[in-house]
């Protein structure tokens, strides 16, 4: 499966049985275990449905699944070290990684301030 700006989320998201819906009413994307369905809110630009069906399928997925375990297990599909590492040889300006990447620049900078992404960094 492709990581980063060409990963497919949607193709995952069947992979695993998971159906996705627009809603109309909700404000945030969610993940409903009950009907195996991640609702989105519509409206969604790009990048922010990437990220957000991802997040919701690392909800899903996981078996002991918080906040940061979520963050790291999308930031394998959309944030690739090698993407990351090329980027980061070019600026250090993180707007531009996230247009690059094409994700939501609030997950780019959650996961970029992860600890065990600034340990990465160090070694």
């Amino acid at each position: 499966m492709e990581t980063g700006r060409n990963f497919d989320p949607v193709a995952l998201a069947d992979f695993y049985g998971i159906k996705i819906e627009r809603s109309t009413t909700q404000s945030n994307s969610a993940w409903y275990q009950p009907t195996h369905t991640i609702h989105l809110p519509h409206g969604l630009d790009r990048a922010a449905e990437r990220t957000a069906i991802t997040y919701a399928l690392g909800w899903a997925v996981l078996a002991e699944p918080s906040t940061d375990a979520v963050i790291d297990w999308s930031a394998q599909y959309l944030l690739p070290d090698r993407d990351l590492q090329a980027l980061s040889e070019v600026s250090a300006d993180w707007n531009l990684w996230a247009r690059a990447l094409d994700v939501d620049h609030d997950f780019l900078t959650a996961y970029l301030s992860t600890i065990d992404y600034q340990k990465q960094r160090l070694q």
